[in-house]
């Protein structure tokens, strides 16, 4: 039985002949598509972000900046042109809505002595500092008060605005630009 016994444990400590497996084929697409995987999630992100800071109505723009850089001394010189002149302008914005639900701009001009400036074509661009590329193009009408020029603006959102005013008569120009708060 010892025999035995042994013979049972030697046959047992033997190792049994290996399984056969299949040999697998290389796998050569993994790495490239792993490659290409980050490259299109990095594509996706990329488009992701700019769409979003593309569509923040608060971010503004300066049109033609590249221009405005390069003509810088001839805005210098008509702004000193304008002071020159020693013209005035003070913005109002009155409380009452029309049906549109819009308020009279008025502006005021006035020269260097104080007396109204009359006759003059006056434009002006508006714009909530908050939005300040959704900017309102506006030409203003002479009322019957000597100097006073207004315009119904569409002016629905309270703060801060920025009033860049325009004033032409005759030879002379006059450029300010003025803040506003609307409630």
């Amino acid at each position: 039985m010892a025999d035995e016994l042994d013979t049972t444990t030697a046959a047992s400590a033997t190792p049994a002949p290996p399984a056969t497996t299949a040999v697998r084929p290389p796998r050569r697409w993994v790495w490239p598509a792993i490659v290409l995987g980050l490259l299109a999630s990095h594509v996706t992100l990329c488009v992701s972000v700019m769409a979003i800071a593309n569509s923040d109505p608060s971010v503004a723009i300066v049109d033609d900046y590249h221009d405005k850089a390069l003509h810088w001394d001839d805005h210098m010189a008509e702004v000193r042109r304008s002071a020159a002149l020693g013209w005035s302008a003070e913005a109002t914005v009155g409380d009452t809505r029309d049906a549109l639900s819009r308020r009279t701009l008025t502006l005021t001009l006035r020269d260097a002595s104080g007396a109204p400036i009359e006759h003059a074509a006056v434009e002006a661009v508006a714009f909530a500092d908050v939005r300040a590329n959704d900017r309102l193009t506006l030409t203003l009408h002479a009322t019957s008060d000597p100097g006073v020029y207004a315009v119904p603006l569409d002016a629905r959102r309270a703060g801060l605005w920025e009033l860049r005013v325009t004033a032409r008569r005759g030879a002379d120009t006059f450029t300010t630009s003025l803040q506003l708060s609307i409630n």
